[in-house]
This record gives structure tokens, sequence and C-alpha cells, in this order.
């Protein structure tokens, strides 16, 4: 309570001043009068109050009016893990700093202090330097980690053979240890004060295997809408409300985020090691999910729920669990090399399966008892080597997402258009950024018009017919589509033009050399509405419309070739662009690339294939935001961007078949152009040797 808060602020500041203290009843006093007290005292004095792990904006609502502004240079800090509280608008000096993990240097530094606070300089024994090492990796640059485990460290013998000892069973001590309470208590603080909904959904991270695996976060939302922990929300799809829950444990630094460094541009996710071990263990209490690590011998004899398996070898899968009648989510990881998996064996186990992951999994067909698992809402086979999908497939009518990328599928038959609950149908195949056809789609029945509930259609093949009744699916929010003909121009635009909540469109043409007939686009729909936009094939002339896509924030022109027009002066001033990838975006002899305004929010900037692209130029307050380029087969360019020198915020640029005169440019300090890069930490020369790709770190800051 504020009353209780403010009561310790006044002992706090009364410290050493008990005459002046007896004179308050604190325990009779309320609201109005603690924070008179406080305002009286700290008025004509210069103070700095801290208030440690704020959790709501209510708190600096209801005690700003006991913290006086005096004109004397006080300050008030509030630390928290939560975004919403650390946006919040304070006042017009408020200022937000953002932690950041300690880098490897820190984090060994601070570990050694506290570990070896007794040995001559701190410092740690040779003998244990690795094995130390390794444990600190393990914290990923969190202080609270790395002192509980320092504090922990320091009573141990220094023996490597007992360090190791610990290693080994790092997850033991994080449940048993005493010493490392102060961290799962800080820890579970956060678990506790989510909602109901929230918590399940981050225990469910935890079933992914721990280290550098990342989930994507759109297939992190599908997982939670097939388990059925999304809440219903009058006006919002299933999907919409998903994504507020992964914001939600985002800013609440429960789950790390990352974007992903590819022409997809993905968001990705996942548990810190220490936060994956606080799942597990209420997890594992609550009997939520159970994980079966084969390869490490860890089994669960209760009868599991939702049950992970991990490390799965030949055809173990259908004996380490005798019942598994009562599995509503079934996720197969790390697979074993030369490890097999036999749908048949133990499929027919299911009976009230919902969700079915099976991504990578070494199977080459499904078994026609899919057919009976009715309830299955969630079906993940990318990755996988099968060749095609049975008939018994069409009686999941309750199927909400089908995820077949990758795989050697070339074809969905007809009967696709009895899965009328289907939302999202992922199908592409990607290939090599460097050629035409770097993405392609899967043939399909006209019939998937009918699907009526389609939020994502990615990505299929495109002819007359279907590109005519995909008008049908008004619902649709993203969609791909390969093989398209110029002539088909017009009735594109027009069926694109029904799906007013589209958000993202990519279109392929039929072959290198067909052109993309979209100038109509704008006759039908509204473009401005579209966020992702890739467009592969050649263009007569950049579309009139793309001024108009005030709220694109990636877009990709893949063998343009344009030739009439240049893109850049017509997307410039887009004010959340944020991706830009030209891949062989202009017509040969393309010598000179000129940026010289705009691009307030751009962070990455990819330019691949400009066989004669001799120089790029950015004037100085271009492209403030920037933080990665690449340059791929530049082979003419002989010298880094003139103007990279403005671009502070740059922290990586990829170089990969460009000219030597450009990498000896920057290559060594005494190089000509050293001096305009050295502010970049990261610069990647990519070349090919003896067939392997090798790279080069010429990073000087």
């Amino acid at each position: 309570m504020i009353e209780d808060l403010l009561r310790r602020l006044i002992i706090d500041l009364f410290d050493g001043k008990n005459d002046q203290l007896a004179l308050f009843d604190l325990k009779t006093m309320g609201y109005k009068q603690l924070a008179e007290t406080l305002v009286q005292f700290l008025l004509k004095k210069r103070y700095i109050i801290v208030l440690d792990d704020v959790w709501t904006n209510n708190l600096w609502m209801q005690i700003n009016i006991a913290l006086p502004d005096g004109k004397k240079g006080s300050r008030v800090i509030l630390t928290t893990r939560k975004e919403d509280v650390a946006m919040y608008p304070f006042g017009l000096r408020s200022h937000v700093l953002h932690s950041q993990q300690l880098t490897e240097d820190q984090a060994w530094t601070l570990f050694c202090m506290k570990t070896f606070s007794n040995e001559p300089e701190k410092a740690c024994p040779p003998e244990l330097e690795d094995i130390a090492r390794d444990m600190v990796k393990k914290c990923e640059g969190l202080p609270l980690a790395i002192v509980a485990l320092g504090g922990l460290m320091a009573s141990k013998d220094r023996s490597e053979l007992k360090w190791r000892t610990v290693y080994n069973n790092f997850e033991w001590h994080w449940r048993d240890n005493p010493r490392l309470e102060v961290v799962k208590t800080i820890l579970f603080l956060s678990f506790r004060d989510l909602p109901y909904c929230l918590k399940k959904c981050f225990l469910y991270c935890c079933r992914f295997p721990e280290g550098d695996y990342w989930v994507g976060s759109g297939r992190l939302i599908r997982l939670w809408v097939a388990e059925g922990f999304v809440e219903e929300r009058r006006g919002f799809t299933p999907e919409k409300v998903g994504k507020s829950y992964l914001k939600e444990l985002i800013s609440r630094s429960l789950l790390q985020v990352k974007k992903s460094n590819t022409f997809l541009g993905a968001k990705k996710c996942r548990l810190h090691d220490l936060m994956r071990e606080l799942a597990l263990s209420i997890s594992d209490e609550d009997n939520f999910s159970s994980i079966y690590d084969l390869q490490a011998g860890i089994e669960d004899e209760r009868r599991p729920r939702r049950l992970c398996l991990l490390h799965p070898v030949d055809d173990s899968t259908p004996t380490f669990a005798p019942n598994m009648s009562q599995v509503r989510s079934f996720a197969a990881f790390n697979f074993c090399q030369n490890s097999t998996l036999s749908l048949d064996s133990f499929l027919s186990s299911f009976k009230l399966l919902r969700v079915l992951e099976l991504s990578e999994a070494p199977i080459d067909h499904v078994p026609t008892t899919i057919g009976k698992l009715f309830n299955l809402r969630y079906l993940n086979l990318r990755r996988t080597g099968i060749k095609d999908l049975p008939k018994s497939m069409w009686r999941l009518r309750n199927l909400q997402t089908l995820d077949i990328r990758d795989t050697n599928i070339e074809e969905i038959p007809s009967g696709i258009d009895k899965l009328f609950n289907m939302r999202h149908l992922l199908t592409y195949r990607i290939g090599r950024i460097k050629e035409f056809r770097y993405i392609l789609g899967m043939r399909v029945s006209s019939t998937v018009s009918k699907l009526k509930n389609l939020q994502v259609l990615n990505c299929i093949e495109a002819n007359n017919e279907i590109i005519k009744r995909i008008s049908k699916l008004t619902q649709l929010k993203g969609i791909e589509l390969t093989n398209v003909r110029e002539t088909d121009g017009i009735e594109l635009c027009a069926s694109i033009g029904k799906m007013k909540l589209l958000r993202h469109l990519l279109v392929v043409a039929s072959n290198e050399n067909e052109f993309l007939a979209l100038d109509t686009l704008p006759q039908s729909s509204d473009p401005s509405v579209l966020r992702k936009l890739t467009l592969v094939g050649r263009l007569k002339k950049v579309p009139s419309w793309f001024p108009s896509l005030r709220n694109i924030i990636y877009l990709h022109l893949h063998w343009s070739q344009v030739a009439e027009g240049d893109p850049i002066q017509y997307i410039n001033g887009l004010p959340n662009l944020e991706h830009l990838a030209l891949v062989n975006a202009y017509d040969c002899g393309k010598v000179k690339l000129f940026f010289y305004e705009g691009f307030p929010k751009l962070q990455d900037l990819f330019l691949v294939i400009f066989r004669d692209l001799s120089e790029i130029i950015i004037a100085n307050g271009v492209m403030p935001s920037l933080v990665r380029m690449k340059l791929h087969v530049c082979g003419e360019l002989k010298k880094v961007p003139r103007g990279i020198e403005h671009l502070t915020k740059l922290k990586e640029l990829d170089l990969q078949e460009v000219s030597e005169e450009l990498i000896d440019s920057i290559r060594g300090e005494p190089s000509v152009d050293y001096a305009r890069v050295k502010h970049i930490p990261l610069i990647n020369h990519y070349y090919i040797i003896e067939g392997r790709c090798e790279c080069e770190n010429l990073s000087r800051a």
C-alpha cells in the first residue's frame, strides 16, 4: 500500500533524527498526513530518492505529490522491468535509460570480484578459469545471476573437479541451493505478477530447447491460440490478442527478443536460461507439461498433458510414455543424427491431441491415422521429408494451422476446402537470395478460396482461376503468390482490393523476364495499409503509388531491373520504413547510387547484385537510424559508401563479392578509409575459398 511506502520513506529520511521522528505517530497517520510530512521535510532540501522495481504507473501518480520540486536539482529514480512503466510521462525532464546486459569482460570482472574477493588482486586461479568462464556465460550478462553464482562458488573449494560438478548439476543448484534463492525469488516475483492467461503462455515457452534456440513470434502466437491460452476479446482476432500477450511478456523482460538478420525480417523470442529454469520448476510442480530428454536420461512417470521430447533416437518414442491418451500437445526437438521417427507406431495413441509439432523431424510420410485426431488445431511438418498429404487429412475439421514449408510437397490436392477452420496455410520453399526464384510457391486447388477464415496464405502458385477466386478471402492479412504473369495484373489488383485487412503482400513473376503490372492497385485498394511488400519480377517503371506506402515497414524489390525512374526517389520519404532490400533492382548500367535525403527510420539496408555500381553516396543526416548494411555482389565498388562516417548508429557492415580494392581500403589501420569505418563494431568480409564460405573480421571499433 502507498501509505506503507510513505511511512518507510519518512523513517529512512529521518534516520538519525529520532527526536523529530518521535513527534509523529506514523501508524495512525493517513495518506494525506504522511504526504504533507514528506513535503515539509523535503521542500527546502536537495535530495535523490530511488524507487526500485516499480510495477505500476499508479505508484508514481500516488507518490508524486509527496516529492516536491524545490528547484534545487533533486532527482527521483525509478527502476522497473515493465516497459509501460518506463514510458509513462513522468514529466518534461524525465529520461528513460534502458539497462544493457554486461559484456563478457564486464561479467567476468563482476564474477571475480564476488567469488575471489579474498584472493590477491581478486584473480581467478588459472586452473579454474575455463570452467569459471563457462559458468559466467550461463548467466548471459545478468548481474543478479552473476552475483548469486559468485556467492555460491565463493564457498566452494578451489578444485576443478568440484567446480565442474557444480556446473554439470547447474539445474539441481537452481532448484535446491539456498545461495541461488535470491535469483529464484526475484524471477518468481515477475511470474507471480502475471495474469492467469499470461502465466500459461510463459510456462509454455520452457518446452523449447535451451541455449540458442529462438522461436518465431508468429509461430509462438499460433501455438498459444491452438492450445486455447488466448482469451476471446470482442473486436479482436485471437492472433491480435496473442500478439498483445507477447508484447506484455517482452515488456516485462520475461522473454528475450531479437529481430532476424534475414530478408524475411521475422521477430524471434526465447527464454533466458534462468527464466527457463524457473518455468521448468513451476511447470513440474503444476504438471503443466512434461519434458523427456532421452539423451540426458530425464523422464517423467506422470500422465502428461503436454509432452515434449528432446534428442529422440531410433524409434524410441513409443517406449518412454506407456500411456499417452491424455496428451493434448506433442512436440519433438533436436533429433539425433541418423535418428528415425515412426509416426505410425504411436500416432494412434493420441486421442485428444490439439498440437503436433514435428518441425525438422526425420519423417518422409504422414500416416492415414492422422485423420482420427479430430481435435487437432496445429500441425507443423516444416523441413521434413514428406512428399504428400494423405486424404484422411481432410477430416481434421478443427485444424487452424498447417505448416508444410520447406518440405518435398509440390502440390496440395483437392479437399483442402474441407478444413473450414483453417487460419494459417504456410507452404513456401526458400531458395537462394541471389537467385530470381528465391521463394517457391506450392500448387493448390482454387477451392482454397472457400477457406473464409484464412488469415495467412503463404505461398501458392497463381493461375487465372486462383487470382479471380482469392477475392473471396476477405479476412486475409498476408498473401504470397508466385507464377504471376503480366496479363494477370488488372485481375490481381481487383482481388487484392477486396482484402481490406491485408498487411503483407508478396508477388513473384512467372520468370525473370516477365513484368509485374500493378499500376492499377490504387484504383481498387489503399496501398497505405501495407506494412510488408515484396515484389519479385521486372518493373517497367517505379509504381506511382510507392510514395503512399506511409505505413510500410519492410520493402523488398527483387529482380525489378527498373529502367525508368529511381526507386530511391520514390521511397526516401516513407516515414516508417525500417528494412529496405534492393536485389538486382536496377537495369544494367547503374553506376552511382545516391541517398540525398530521407529514410528517417531505416535500420537495415541490403544492396545485392549491383554489378556495375562503382559509387554510393550518402548525404549527412540521411538514414540516421541505420544499424545494418549489406553490400553483396558489387564487384565494381572500389570504396565504402561516401558518407558512411555519418552513420553513427551503424553496428554491422557485411561485404561479399566486392572488389579487393574496397577490402584493402579498410583492412588495417594504415588503410586509406580506416578512419571512415572505425566506428563500426562489426565488419564482416565473406569470401569463397575451395568451395567454402569464409569470414574475415575487418572490425576496428
